[in-house]
């Protein structure tokens, strides 16, 4: 851990004898890690959190991912994380390698912004022209807490996505999520930003809209309250995982 982190997740898998295997876990300061959960499809799923309360201000956390060829890591936060208005803001740095025919899946609970807080986040993405990539955040903003979020994504070394978002609580309890996934499979971005459309048109209690690159599908939604959002990233999750996932562009997974 660097002298400017207060907690560090590294997190490392691949596939072997028919199934995704951790072969990476540490943990320090103020992250914490579960041990790795069997998933559908020979996948596994870690669920992370924070210890104590939530980040005080000016904590800073970082998390380093890799997802060796064929592998699938779903990584989940355990529960809401709140975060504390202080003299400083929270920062929040996250790095992921996916690799030939993997697939990584970050789809985190509400980030809860006390009133007056403030929290910087970065994350960059670095995927295989046959892997695939989706994160997720949804952020409830007290009056006055601010939200800065800076997004990249890279396939085989192009940038893909370069995504901006700066929010402010107004006091009123509106919840946001801004979902990418990221793919070079064309056909299938295509097919996801149609079933995601129908969805979207279908959720009465959520607005939001799709945009996209070449290279990614970004969807943005606003609600009420965290929990219509919440149900929303499920569906998205589990529409990218039957139209998006499993073998690409005839890479197969490596034989144990």
């Amino acid at each position: 851990m660097k002298p400017d982190e207060s907690g560090r997740l590294d997190l490392a898998c691949s596939w072997r004898a028919g199934r995704t295997r951790l072969d990476t876990l540490r943990f320090d300061g103020v992250m914490r890690a579960s041990r790795p959960l069997p998933d559908a499809a020979g996948a596994i799923r870690v669920l992370t959190s924070t210890l104590g309360p939530g980040l005080l201000a000016g904590d800073s956390i970082a998390r380093h991912v890799e997802v060796g060829d064929g592998a699938t890591l779903i990584v989940a936060t355990q529960m809401a994380t709140p975060v504390f208005a202080g003299t400083g803001p929270s920062r929040s740095d996250t790095h992921a390698k996916v690799g030939e025919g993997a697939a990584l899946y970050a789809p985190g609970e509400p980030l809860l912004l006390a009133p007056r807080a403030e929290c910087e986040a970065s994350a960059e993405f670095d995927v295989s022209v046959t892997g695939l990539a989706l994160v997720a955040d949804i952020v409830l903003l007290g009056a006055g807490a601010r939200l800065r979020s800076r997004t990249s994504a890279r396939i085989d070394g192009r940038l893909v996505l370069r995504d901006a978002c700066d929010l402010e609580g107004t006091g009123a309890e509106r919840a946001f999520l801004t979902a990418i996934v990221v793919t070079a499979n064309a056909t299938k971005r295509a097919a996801l930003a149609s079933a995601l459309t129908a969805v979207l048109l279908g959720a009465p209690a959520v607005r939001g809209g799709l945009g996209a690159t070449d290279g990614a599908t970004i969807v943005r939604a606003h609600a009420p309250g965290a929990w219509a959002l919440q149900r929303l990233l499920d569906t998205i999750v589990a529409l990218t995982r039957a139209t998006c996932e499993g073998k690409q562009s005839g890479v197969t997974r490596a034989a144990s």
